[in-house]
């Protein structure tokens, strides 16, 4: 009597203690707000990693079930299974990775680097996942008499170009190969993030004579000046590398001195990295240029973008840039390399 009494005791405790975490991590559950926005006065930083697992033990488990189910694969119960597969890994890392983008910081920092090789390691067992990349090639294979709506046709193209992009067709063993690289590129990219990070944060560009303003509206200019004042430096004008002020400055001032100074800062991020990571990120990118160059221009805006180019061999350049981005997920650099890219194209600035 007294044994069964405690078991009963310490079945109790376990759900208690499950209960208790559920309703203490906001990340377990659909945000209870209005439109289900982030309830930020409840996220602290011990929630992160515990969501982060408890989403991947989720994403596993309902993988699992798609790859057991034996119904003919069709859209639904493939396509859309998969797409709504990871509902606790979507939530908390919306909210992570933009934290670590717009307002990060030391805890952040170091909590993103732990976290980076479990979370490639997981996307790399999703797309290397044969059993399930067969039901997602079967539905590809006859999406043309599936009926699918551009949403949906959208959304079954992606699916399956992102499995073969990440090497769901490639050997065992150079799969094996992309698991080590992806795995080192996981926290390369973020060390990579940080450097450009601190060397934007620590770069000022004081103006003190109004001449060298032309070109710049006037409401940049005021912001620029109020910088100035909040630095120590009253009666001149601040610019960063931050986009609110990067971007602005590179878009419309017409001197060319200070336009080049700010651009080669701008894109020196490259020999932020040690020599070895470069050499590292060269043998990565495998693949010939014009390979690279439609992919950048089937993911990213660059689509819309028809302009004439006086300087291709800068154009390459900032593509193989914005591909090495595009490969460590790290859209902030992204940002930085297509941002100043447009602002150049549109604006005929490169050869002015």
């Amino acid at each position: 009597m007294f044994k069964k009494g405690i078991l009963i005791l310490a079945a109790s405790c376990m759900m208690y203690s499950c209960a208790n975490q559920t309703e203490s991590n906001p990340f377990l559950t659909e945000f209870q707000t209005p439109n289900g926005v982030p309830p930020f006065d409840k996220i602290k930083l011990e929630h992160y990693e515990p969501a982060f697992l408890k989403g991947i033990e989720e994403q596993n488990a309902n993988i699992q079930a798609i790859i057991d189910n034996t119904e003919v694969p069709n859209f639904e119960n493939v396509i859309v299974a998969l797409d709504n597969s990871s509902p606790i890994l979507n939530r908390v890392g919306a909210i992570f990775f933009n934290m670590t983008d717009a307002e990060t910081n030391d805890s952040l920092n170091a909590l993103s680097i732990k976290l980076a090789p479990v979370l490639s390691e997981h996307e790399d067992n999703i797309s290397l996942n044969q059993k399930l990349f067969d039901k997602v090639k079967a539905v590809y294979l006859q999406k043309d008499s599936l009926g699918l709506t551009t949403e949906q046709q959208r959304l079954l193209d992606k699916t399956y170009k992102d499995f073969v992009r990440s090497g769901a067709n490639l050997s065992a063993e150079k799969q094996a190969r992309l698991r080590e690289v992806n795995k080192q590129l996981s926290t390369l990219g973020i060390t990579f993030s940080n450097n450009i990070l601190n060397e934007n944060n620590e770069f000022m560009l004081f103006v003190d004579k109004q001449e060298d303003l032309a070109g710049l509206p006037e409401w940049f200019c005021q912001s620029a000046s109020e910088e100035a004042k909040a630095a120590g430096q009253e009666g001149k004008w601040l610019f960063t590398l931050h986009n609110a002020s990067r971007i602005p400055f590179l878009q419309y001032s017409d001197n060319r001195s200070l336009r080049e100074k700010i651009y080669k800062i701008a894109f020196t991020v490259w020999s932020t990295l040690p020599k070895k990571h470069q050499k590292f990120i060269e043998e990565v990118i495998v693949h010939d240029r014009q390979s690279y160059v439609d992919f950048i221009i089937e993911k990213t805006v660059m689509t819309c973008l028809r302009c004439p180019l006086r300087f291709p061999v800068l154009f390459i350049r900032m593509l193989h840039l914005t591909e090495v981005v595009e490969r460590t997920a790290q859209t902030s650099i992204n940002h930085l390399s297509m941002s100043v890219l447009i602002c150049f194209l549109i604006c005929g600035k490169i050869g002015t």
